[in-house]
């Protein structure tokens, strides 16, 4: 014991010399007159940070809500707000969650409030990378269809183009007598579209799955919580949830952490170096009873079992934290972000927190490496910060205003810098492998089979794939493609290459020989000249000194195999010298043509030609 307690001394003397976070700005925006909140916060590949939201204006009933994008730059300054007005007969509207896709767009989930149906409808937007809109749809799942709980970071790209979505779907009534819809858990998988591929229900009622993450082997874990009554009589308590599924949204695994007279909820989970997972969230010892949550941590190894889990002590009777957001750092510390009470007598607002722990050795408690809070003592923590390579973190609040007489609420930035660089896994350490089979019906047609082998790790799946046939073409974009050549084209040495990508974003391309290969260059080939090549224009081919053959017969194609022009021939018998033919294509189109080289008695031959 005594040993314990030394090493656990001198982790907290070694942490307490480490160097502290730095607050490098804070930032406000607002002017106390309408509620404007955040309900996600992402980073887009042109480095801005978007805003993802909401603001309340007056309406019939009460206060409406209008969907907000707010885009800053990396110093927090505002450059744009975006708020496209409710349609017709919808008294409120607003975004819940968004991801940037890989073209630079914005798909963005919501809801709407109806006012004849008085029910939150799922919509979906999809935006430019500035946030104008590009098409706006409803998202219409079985059941009533209702949006029940909306959650930040519920949206993850793919990189075909489409996203998983998780939301709490009210599916039905919660009794025969009653017409209340009560939430389960449900996951969509959307397509470039934004249309239904699949979409699945997991657990039971009263659940939610707040976040999808992707893990090294192929699969996405989910974590949330599923509230339960022991007995159908007592009042719900929740246990924190984590679920494992794959592409196709099969189960493969489903637990829960808690016990029946507390609560416990799953907010954020994210892979570790040696293959388990960290998750964070918040913990009630006596559910239902009004105690204080506090933020919990929770380690588990590659098989599932736990390691060790943390509470935070509150600073003080009756007041609370709970963590939201957690990150494994290249130093092996736990990086956390959430709120906190403030030890101070009648303020009970959440405040803005951020720590980072050192996790335990054996038997011994994790160690508190260092803690900080920001923003106002009036403020709510937002639940998405956005931590950079580089290991500056970035934090979003709203507040209520220090101004007798206001009455809304703004948005603050906080930038906190040498937080410590996160681990980023290797998703791609064991990458796809392009396969493919083929077939030749005809001598010009291929056709050209992705095999399903070879997607990389365990439960990874291909996503997309792209076919390059070697003839200028613009390939195809599907796991079977059939292909037309021009005449003469599909001959042994045409080189095809398929691109494969799986759900985790890793590539890999393969080259095939479909119609054989070849030993040596064709001799027509090598008896002629094209130059310039590439050409703006005007191009002379040119019959070789030393070709002493058969006179050459010239036509010239586009890529689409049909034919263009039809030249004199070069050499042949008598010939002396070298001859040359102008080509003409001025009026043609910029791309690539094939020039056709044909002798009686020998296959054909082709040579490129680019016109600029």
């Amino acid at each position: 014991m005594k040993a314990l307690l030394l090493s656990a001394l001198l982790w907290a003397a070694i942490l307490s010399a480490q160097a502290q976070p730095t607050q490098a700005w804070q930032q406000t925006h607002g002017a106390f007159v309408v509620n404007e909140i955040f309900q996600d916060f992402i980073r887009l590949k042109s480095n801005r940070l978007v805003g993802i939201g909401f603001s309340q204006f007056p309406s019939a009933t009460g206060r409406g809500t209008q969907p907000m994008l707010m885009f800053f730059n990396n110093a927090g300054d505002s450059l744009r707000t975006v708020m496209p007005p409710p349609p017709p007969q919808t008294e409120s509207r607003n975004y819940f969650a968004g991801t940037a896709l890989s073209n630079g767009d914005i798909l963005l989930v919501g809801s709407n409030y109806e006012q004849n149906i008085y029910a939150s409808l799922l919509h979906l937007t999809r935006t430019d990378s500035i946030g104008n809109i590009r098409w706006q749809r409803p998202l219409n799942l079985p059941g009533y269809g209702w949006a029940y709980g909306f959650t930040s970071r519920a949206l993850l790209a793919l990189p075909d183009g489409g996203t998983l979505l998780t939301v709490a779907d009210s599916y039905g009534p919660s009794s025969p007598s009653s017409l209340t819809p009560v939430p389960i858990a449900t996951v969509v998988r959307l397509d470039s579209a934004g249309a239904v591929v699949w979409q699945r229900r997991y657990g039971s009622f009263h659940g939610n799955l707040e976040v999808i993450q992707a893990l090294p082997d192929g699969s996405y874990a989910l974590c949330g919580y599923q509230r339960t009554s022991p007995n159908q009589t007592q009042l719900l308590t929740g246990n924190g949830w984590l679920l494992r599924i794959n592409l196709a949204g099969d189960t493969l695994s489903s637990r829960y952490f808690g016990q029946q007279v507390s609560d416990e909820y799953l907010h954020d989970v994210t892979p570790t170096p040696d293959g388990g997972l960290q998750l964070c969230g918040e913990y009630v010892p006596q559910a239902n009873t009004g105690q204080p949550a506090q933020g919990w941590l929770l380690r588990l190894d590659s098989l599932g079992n736990e390691l060790w889990r943390h509470y935070l002590p509150n600073p003080a009777a009756g007041k609370s934290s709970l963590f939201l957001r957690n990150w494994v750092l290249q130093d092996g510390k736990v990086l956390v972000s959430g709120a906190r009470d403030p030890a101070v007598v009648n303020v009970t607002r959440l405040r803005g927190y951020v720590a980072a722990w050192q996790p335990p050795t054996t038997g011994a408690p994790p160690v508190l490496a260092w803690e900080t809070s920001y923003g106002p003592l009036s403020s709510n923590a937002g639940t998405n910060s956005l931590l950079d390579p580089n290991g500056d973190l970035t934090v979003y609040h709203s507040y209520n205003p220090p101004i007798v007489g206001a009455s809304g609420r703004d948005i603050g930035l906080t930038r906190f810098t040498n937080v410590g660089q996160p681990y980023v896994p290797d998703l791609c350490r064991t990458p796809p492998v392009a396969r493919a089979t083929f077939a030749t019906p005809a001598p010009d047609s291929l056709v050209a089979q992705a095999t399903a082998a070879g997607a990389g790790p365990r439960h990874a799946q291909l996503v997309a794939w792209h076919w390059d046939f070697g003839d200028g073409s613009p390939g195809a974009s599907t796991a079977t493609a059939r292909h037309r050549y021009a005449p003469g084209v599909a001959r042994p040495g045409l080189r095809v290459t398929l691109t494969v990508t799986n759900n985790l974003g890793c590539a890999h391309t393969e080259s095939f020989f479909p119609f054989g290969t070849l030993a040596t260059r064709s001799p027509l080939t090598e008896a002629i000249d094209v130059f310039p090549n590439p050409t703006a224009g005007a191009a002379t081919v040119r019959l070789a000194g030393r070709y002493a053959g058969p006179a050459i017969r010239l036509s010239l194609y586009d890529a689409l195999g049909r034919q263009l022009q039809q030249m004199p021939a070069l050499g042949g018998t008598g010939a002396a010298g070298v001859r040359e033919v102008p080509l003409r294509l001025q009026a043609l189109p910029a791309g690539l043509y094939w020039l056709r080289l044909e002798v009686p008695g020998q296959p054909p031959a082709l040579r490129r030609l680019l016109k600029q």
